[in-house]
């Protein structure tokens, strides 16, 4: 089964969600993504201490960067530009662009994605709302990154429901 027999789009003329039409230039467009920001991620969270345990976040949205923590180390900071957010109970997905409290903020690789789709033709990237797994939810994000050029991918848990996922630029020690 490819990528897109798993997404279901949110029909514009209904308003019920349907199966995406299987693509294999999207298949190969998610493939690409992971392979680029995968490896480049895992080398970023390692040199930077990127998600262990006992670490913490947040925005800093006046400087526009992702900012890390933790007790026994410097923060380390990074350019964010948010991609979209998940609900894992209903695995409902909204793209950064569509999202009333991303869009405000920098949103530059969700609007990659968004351009990318309306060229080629895949509305798994140019609707607003899809039901995702939470496996698809990181291949979303990983082909905002692609296309934007990032390096890197972050989620967090944002409240007890949703899940919030970012692209982020080379990270430095602050």
């Amino acid at each position: 089964m490819g990528h897109a027999e798993r997404f279901q789009v949110k029909c514009p003329r209904c308003g019920a969600y349907h199966a995406a039409k299987p693509d294999s230039s999207f298949d190969a467009l998610v493939e690409d993504a992971c392979a680029a920001v995968t490896s480049t991620t895992q080398q970023l969270y390692e040199a930077f201490e990127i998600g262990r345990t006992g670490g913490r976040w947040h925005l800093d949205r006046e400087a526009g960067e992702i900012v890390w923590s933790g007790r026994d180390r410097p923060e380390a900071r990074a350019p964010f530009h948010a991609i979209g957010g998940w609900i894992e109970a209903t695995g409902s997905w909204l793209w950064a662009w569509g999202h009333t409290h991303m869009k405000d903020g920098p949103t530059l690789a969700a609007d990659r994605a968004r351009l990318c789709g309306e060229r080629r033709g895949m509305p798994i990237l140019t609707e607003p709302y899809l039901i995702v797994s939470a496996d698809d939810a990181w291949h979303l994000t990983s082909i905002g990154a692609f296309l934007a050029e990032l390096p890197g991918t972050y989620r967090a848990k944002v409240n007890d429901k949703a899940w919030a996922y970012w692209a982020f630029g080379e990270p430095r020690w602050a």
